[in-house]
C-alpha cells in the first residue's frame, strides 16, 4: 500500500508509464481507497498523453466497477478490450475482459459474462498466464457463472530460434534500498519478492512485443 500510494501521488510525473499507475490503482481499489485511486487517474489524464491510455481506461473501469457503476464500467472496459486487442497487448486485453465480465454479470447479462470469461481462461491458460486465468475463474465463481469447457492449445515441442539479427532492448534496474532490505528480510521471502518482480517485468515486456 505504501508503494501504491507513492505511485498514485506522483501520477502526473508517471503519466508516460501508466502501466505502473494501473497497478497502483488496482492495489488502492482492492482495499477500498477509491477516492485516492480516482485522484491518481485524474492527475495522469491531466498530462494529456496518448501513451498508456488503455492502462488509464482499465484503471478507470476498475474504479467504476468498485463504485457499483457497472454499466459505465462495462462500456469503458470494452473500449480497452478493443484497443488492447488491436495493439496485441494480450494481458491487458484479458484483464479488461475479466473486469468487463464482472460488470456484465452485475447488470444481469450472465451469458455475455460467461462468453468473456471462457475466452479469457482459454487464452490465459494457453499462454501460461496463470494469475489472469485464476482471476477470471474467481469472477465466474463469485457470480455462479459456468464456464464452457475449453482446451487451450499448448505446444509440446521446444521452440527453435532461427539464427539471425534481431532488435533487442535491455533494461538495467537498481533496487533502491536493496542491501538494507536483504539485511532484515528472510532469504526465502526475499527470493519470492525478486521472483515476483521478474514475473511482472516479463509480463510488461511481452505486452510490448
Amino acid at each position: 500500500m505504501e508503494l501504491a500510494r507513492e505511485i498514485v501521488a506522483h501520477a502526473g510525473r508517471l503519466a508516460p508509464y501508466n502501466d505502473a499507475l494501473a497497478v497502483g490503482v488496482e492495489a488502492l481499489v482492492t482495499v477500498g481507497l477509491l477516492d485516492e485511486a480516482q485522484a491518481g487517474i485524474d492527475a495522469a489524464r491531466a498530462e494529456r498523453l496518448e501513451i498508456g491510455e488503455a492502462f488509464l481506461d482499465e484503471a478507470q473501469g476498475r474504479v467504476l466497477l468498485a463504485r457499483g457503476e457497472a454499466v459505465a464500467a462495462e462500456r469503458i472496459l470494452q473500449t480497452v478490450v478493443r484497443t488492447a486487442a488491436e495493439r496485441g497487448f494480450r494481458l491487458v486485453e484479458w484483464r479488461a475482459r475479466t473486469l468487463a465480465a464482472d460488470a456484465l454479470a452485475q447488470i444481469g447479462r450472465l451469458r455475455d459474462a460467461e462468453d468473456e470469461l471462457t475466452r479469457v481462461v482459454a487464452g490465459a491458460d494457453g499462454a501460461g498466464a496463470l494469475l489472469i486465468a485464476r482471476g477470471a475463474r474467481a469472477v465466474a465463481e463469485r457470480h455462479r457463472v459456468m464456464l464452457a469447457a475449453s482446451s487451450p492449445v499448448r505446444s509440446t515441442e521446444p521452440e527453435i530460434v532461427v539464427a539471425g539479427e534481431r532488435l533487442v532492448t535491455s533494461m538495467f534496474a537498481y533496487f533502491l534500498g536493496y542491501t538494507a532490505l536483504t539485511e532484515t528480510t528472510p532469504p526465502a521471502e526475499m527470493a519470492e519478492r525478486i521472483t515476483t518482480l521478474y514475473r511482472w517485468a516479463i509480463s510488461m515486456a511481452s505486452e510490448r512485443v
